[in-house]
């Protein structure tokens, strides 16, 4: 049965994260008309989105953390455009990324800790550039806290390559991306201080009447994940996952909540020798279900 702080904890993430909404500062359609006769609003330098996920089980980078009771996951991301043009270097953007995970079993909790359902909280601070509307680099310094005590904090720096290959395909966009990844202080305890990490991606997709206020949005994404013997001891080889994920707009809510959409999926794990080794079974093969909501603004 969930105790009050876990209800609590979530009260709080949920008030922030509807309290952080906010209008981007585009034109409402029905203002359309008047954008002959005037200069169209100016776009907010803010951006960022923010929602909440539950998942039947969290791994983190392949291993297995927790498949036991409820597990929310909130986040909140915000950005502020430095500086955007239609030169070579395109945007450049700065931001802070919050992220959680939730357990009601209060997983790996300490005896003396006052809130045992929160297992983790992650903080990223990144730097992205944008080059020729296509090609971002962001790089980012992360920490990974973990509120009950489950394990020591985790801190490192990261590097993601991301393509908009949409012009280019079309339809058939990969939209590919790849990280690397050094962890200062270890893996969550599984791993050893100055563990390497990369990861490679893609995420087609296609939608389902895309002219409809409330078409579905099917995407696809695919991920490699490998490391040296520090964060995967014995295996470079940490996961490779495949997830089908459907989206639908929130299109009855008022354009100046944001704009909101119900997303869920599913998610296949193969595990490595050393991922596969966290689960209680051994086993190399798990299943992963989630379903959320979000905003963007």
């Amino acid at each position: 049965m969930l105790g009050r702080p876990f209800f609590a904890a979530i009260i709080v993430v949920s008030t922030i994260v509807l309290g952080a909404a906010r209008v981007d500062g585009q034109a409402d359609a029905a203002c359309h008309q008047n954008e002959l006769f005037s200069e169209p609003p100016a776009r907010s330098a803010w951006s960022g989105e923010a929602g909440f996920n539950f998942v039947t089980a969290y791994f983190a980078d392949g291993f297995l953390v927790d498949n036991q009771g409820v597990i929310a996951q909130p986040y909140f991301d915000l950005y502020y455009t430095l500086h955007e043009g239609d030169g070579f270097i395109s945007r450049v953007t700065i931001g802070s990324q919050v992220w959680s995970s939730i357990h009601s079993e209060k997983t790996d909790a300490q005896p003396d800790t006052a809130v045992p359902q929160w297992y983790e909280f992650d903080y990223f601070l990144p730097l992205a550039v944008t080059f020729a509307n296509r090609a971002t680099l962001t790089l980012s310094y992360f920490e990974y806290q973990f509120p009950n005590g489950a394990f020591a904090a985790s801190r490192g720096i990261e590097a993601n390559f991301a393509y908009d290959d949409v012009d280019v395909l079309g339809v058939f966009a990969l939209h590919p991306h790849a990280t690397i990844r050094y962890n200062f202080d270890g893996v969550m305890s599984f791993g050893r201080t100055g563990g390497w990490y990369a990861e490679f991606g893609i995420a087609p997709g296609f939608s389902i009447a895309p002219k409809n206020k409330y078409g579905l949005a099917i995407t696809f994404p695919i991920t490699v994940g490998a490391g040296d013997d520090h964060f995967y001891p014995g295996d470079a080889y940490g996961f490779f996952s495949a997830t089908i994920n459907g989206s639908v707009p929130l299109a009855f809510l008022p354009k100046s909540f944001g704009a909101w959409t119900l997303n869920a999926g599913f998610t296949y794990y193969n595990l490595g020798a050393a991922t596969a080794a966290i689960n209680s079974n051994g086993d190399h093969n798990a299943y992963v279900g989630q379903a959320g909501i979000e905003f963007t603004f």
